[in-house]
């Protein structure tokens, strides 16, 4: 059974996304890691979501390589 994140990233990658599109999508994703991981930061409450939420966007990173 493929988890949530492969799955999302297949169906994008058989929708026929574009290099520029793909691209596009990293940085925005890339800006959310970061986003969260400055946030998680200071806020040690809810260390464990922001690192579920990191691994998430990186597992879809990884399936649109």
């Amino acid at each position: 059974m493929q988890d949530k994140a492969t799955s999302y990233g297949s169906r994008f990658l058989n929708e026929g996304i574009h290099t520029a599109n793909k691209e596009f999508i990293m940085e925005k994703e890339r800006n959310a890691i970061e986003d969260i991981a400055n946030k998680g930061k200071s806020c040690k409450k809810y260390k464990e979501s922001f690192k579920y939420v990191i691994s998430y966007l990186t597992d879809i990173r990884d399936v649109l390589k």
